[in-house]
């Protein structure tokens, strides 16, 4: 970006030389109608073609029309046409040899992993020449034996309950063999990131990478005996939140079976707390405050009570989201005042009805559409503990 706007700078320089160099060249006139061009002696009222001031004589009428050259003028515009020309190419070749024999990597992060082995995570200082901004490799004595790029990347996956970094070399697929957990983003353009476990060995003992896993969004979690993890993998479940301003959304929480697929456990899913800031009342008590929100303060909780029906549906409580959802909503009488409100908190034009049908049916097509949508009719048919 920077360098393009030098360049840009660069050649309006050269142009602004140029056009003195023009108006150096082209010269004035000295308002005669014939002028000695050695002394500039005005010969209007003489037809001789020697000048009786300094003596210049030429055979050549247009000789005595000539304009005056602003040699001072010119040269300056020289000047600044050169100059600019030798700090263009400096730069150029400067930025060639950067980005040949320059270092195009910065190191950010580095790990020691069991085995021997290190991982480093570096970071480009030249997008333009690296086309990424990240890179993550895991080297041994024989040299790079893992590399991915891409947007960002860090090691580990965070406990939100004790605040620990998890999959630094420890098994936390629990298959016997130690390793690395990647956290990516691939592009700049993706929603969302990646979680990569990566296995160190294989269970014979072997020194080998494999990608065991590429998991959704999300953390590994210690469970209290010590012995067992899970994977809190995020899930929109409902996409886009039809454009309203939620802040909340599902997580289902996943375990691996024998083959190392990671599958969604029901009951810890179902069991899960609902968060905070929705835990504190019931639905219907939340509703009234957001309908009083709405009526005093012209704010409507819309993506707070969609959060809490997202929450109730993939805890197995899908029918009372779905009663919930055809209950009167802030809005739902002046639905115009409330599109126009969101239409202000926003440069597109709002997904969301202020309407209980659309609603109800929305969410179904959301639901019906959710990759777990198995599971989440599987925990609405379990019977509450």
């Amino acid at each position: 970006m920077f360098e393009e706007i030098a360049d840009y700078i660069h050649l309006g320089i050269a142009c602004s030389g140029l056009v003195i160099i023009w108006l150096g060249w082209r010269g004035h006139r000295t308002g005669a109608m014939r002028w000695c061009p050695a002394c500039r002696a005005d010969l209007s009222h003489q037809e001789t073609r020697t000048c009786p001031e300094c003596g210049f004589s030429s055979p050549k009428e247009k000789d005595f029309h000539l304009p005056i050259r602003r040699w001072g003028i010119l040269l300056s515009g020289l000047f600044i046409v050169a100059t600019t020309s030798v700090l263009s190419i400096q730069d150029d070749a400067d930025r060639s040899f950067q980005s040949l024999f320059g270092p195009a990597w910065v190191l950010e992060d580095r790990i020691d992993l069991p085995g021997g082995w290190i991982a480093t995570i570096e970071r480009s200082n030249d997008l333009r020449v690296t086309g990424i901004d990240r890179r993550v490799r895991i080297r041994d004595a024989s040299g790079v034996r893992y590399d991915w790029s891409g947007w960002f990347v860090r090691f580990g996956t965070e406990d939100p309950a004790t605040g620990r970094r998890i999959g630094l070399g420890d098994d936390v697929d629990r298959d016997g063999t130690p390793d690395l957990v990647l956290e990516t983003n691939g592009s700049i353009d993706e929603d969302g990131w990646r979680v990569r476990v990566l296995s160190l060995a294989t269970r014979s003992g072997v020194r080998r990478i494999d990608t065991r896993r590429i998991l959704p969004a999300g953390w590994f979690i210690e469970l209290e005996n010590g012995r067992d993890r899970r994977f809190v993998e995020l899930d929109p479940v409902v996409p886009g939140h039809w454009g309203l301003p939620t802040t909340e959304t599902a997580t289902f929480v996943l375990v691996p079976d024998q083959d190392l697929s990671w599958n969604v456990d029901l009951i810890a899913t179902r069991d899960q707390p609902m968060p905070a800031r929705l835990d504190r009342a019931p639905p219907a008590v939340i509703l009234e405050e957001a309908r009083r929100a709405w009526s005093e303060a012209g704010t409507p909780m819309l993506g707070q009570l969609l959060d809490l029906a997202v929450n109730l549906a993939v805890r197995g409580r899908l029918e009372e989201a779905r009663a919930m959802l055809e209950l009167p909503w802030p809005g739902d009488e002046t639905p115009e005042a409330l599109l126009e409100h969101l239409r202000s908190s926003s440069d597109e034009e709002p997904v969301y009805r202020p309407d209980p049908t659309w609603r109800r049916a929305a969410f179904d097509a959301a639901i019906e559409g959710s990759p777990r949508r198995s599971d989440i009719r599987s925990m609405a048919s379990i019977p509450p503990a």
